[in-house]
Protein backbone atom coordinates (compact mmCIF):
# COMPACT_ATOMS: atom_id res chain seq x y z
CA UNK A 1 0.00 0.00 0.00
CA UNK A 2 1.47 3.60 -0.90
CA UNK A 3 2.26 5.28 2.29
CA UNK A 4 0.49 8.61 0.88
CA UNK A 5 -2.80 6.42 1.23
CA UNK A 6 -2.51 6.49 4.62
CA UNK A 7 -1.42 10.21 5.18
CA UNK A 8 -4.25 12.29 7.49
CA UNK A 9 -3.73 14.84 4.68
CA UNK A 10 -5.32 13.17 2.36
CA UNK A 11 -8.57 14.33 1.09
CA UNK A 12 -10.32 11.33 2.18
CA UNK A 13 -9.33 12.37 5.88
CA UNK A 14 -8.53 16.18 5.68
CA UNK A 15 -12.89 16.88 6.56
CA UNK A 16 -13.17 13.60 8.79
CA UNK A 17 -12.20 15.52 11.80
CA UNK A 18 -13.56 18.74 11.64
CA UNK A 19 -15.88 19.78 13.92
CA UNK A 20 -15.14 16.59 16.59
CA UNK A 21 -14.24 16.93 19.84
CA UNK A 22 -11.09 14.89 20.56
CA UNK A 23 -9.54 14.05 24.12
CA UNK A 24 -5.85 13.82 24.48
CA UNK A 25 -3.97 12.57 27.46
CA UNK A 26 -0.50 13.13 27.93
CA UNK A 27 -0.85 15.73 25.21
CA UNK A 28 1.32 18.10 25.99
CA UNK A 29 4.58 17.12 24.20
CA UNK A 30 6.12 14.30 22.00
CA UNK A 31 3.69 11.91 20.35
CA UNK A 32 0.26 13.75 22.21
CA UNK A 33 1.62 17.15 21.73
CA UNK A 34 1.96 16.14 17.62
CA UNK A 35 -1.27 14.43 17.34
CA UNK A 36 -3.06 17.08 19.03
CA UNK A 37 -1.51 20.01 17.19
CA UNK A 38 -2.30 17.42 14.10
CA UNK A 39 -5.94 17.36 14.76
CA UNK A 40 -6.39 21.00 15.48
CA UNK A 41 -4.87 21.66 12.05
CA UNK A 42 -7.75 19.36 11.41
CA UNK A 43 -10.42 21.28 12.63
CA UNK A 44 -11.19 19.29 15.60
CA UNK A 45 -12.10 20.96 18.91
CA UNK A 46 -9.28 18.89 20.64
CA UNK A 47 -8.81 18.96 24.80
CA UNK A 48 -5.34 18.41 25.89
CA UNK A 49 -4.57 16.86 29.26
CA UNK A 50 -1.92 16.11 31.03
CA UNK A 51 -0.02 16.51 34.66
CA UNK A 52 2.97 19.32 33.61
CA UNK A 53 2.33 22.37 33.88
CA UNK A 54 5.49 23.51 32.24
CA UNK A 55 4.66 21.31 28.87
CA UNK A 56 0.85 22.49 28.98
CA UNK A 57 1.87 26.25 28.72
CA UNK A 58 4.40 25.44 26.10
CA UNK A 59 1.76 24.09 24.25
CA UNK A 60 -0.80 27.01 25.00
CA UNK A 61 2.33 29.46 23.89
CA UNK A 62 3.04 27.70 20.76
CA UNK A 63 -1.25 26.83 20.09
CA UNK A 64 -1.67 30.92 20.40
CA UNK A 65 1.18 31.69 18.16
CA UNK A 66 0.08 29.71 15.15
CA UNK A 67 -3.65 30.59 16.29
CA UNK A 68 -4.79 27.41 16.86
CA UNK A 69 -7.54 28.39 19.20
CA UNK A 70 -9.54 25.11 19.21
CA UNK A 71 -6.97 23.41 21.89
CA UNK A 72 -7.57 23.57 25.29
CA UNK A 73 -5.56 22.44 28.01
CA UNK A 74 -5.84 21.05 31.50
CA UNK A 75 -3.37 20.20 33.69
CA UNK A 76 -4.60 16.89 35.77
CA UNK A 77 -2.72 13.74 37.46
CA UNK A 78 -5.03 11.34 35.80
CA UNK A 79 -3.86 8.28 38.46
CA UNK A 80 -5.29 10.95 40.96
CA UNK A 81 -9.21 9.31 40.57
CA UNK A 82 -11.16 12.24 42.90
CA UNK A 83 -9.21 14.81 40.72
CA UNK A 84 -10.37 13.01 37.59
CA UNK A 85 -13.60 12.25 38.80
CA UNK A 86 -14.38 15.97 39.51
CA UNK A 87 -12.76 17.19 35.85
CA UNK A 88 -15.12 14.90 34.44
CA UNK A 89 -18.09 15.75 35.82
CA UNK A 90 -17.20 19.83 35.39
CA UNK A 91 -17.04 19.46 31.92
CA UNK A 92 -19.52 16.50 30.94
CA UNK A 93 -21.77 18.83 28.87
CA UNK A 94 -19.05 19.69 27.18
CA UNK A 95 -17.53 16.28 26.27
CA UNK A 96 -20.89 14.91 26.07
CA UNK A 97 -20.48 14.24 22.78
CA UNK A 98 -17.18 12.31 22.90
CA UNK A 99 -18.22 9.46 24.58
CA UNK A 100 -21.25 9.30 22.52
CA UNK A 101 -18.96 9.17 19.85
Amino acid sequence: MDIEALSLATPAYSSFFERKRILVTGGAKDIGRGIAVKLAELDAEVFVLDNCLHDLNKLKEYTDYWGHSNIHTERIDLTDWNATSRLIASHLSTWWSIMLA
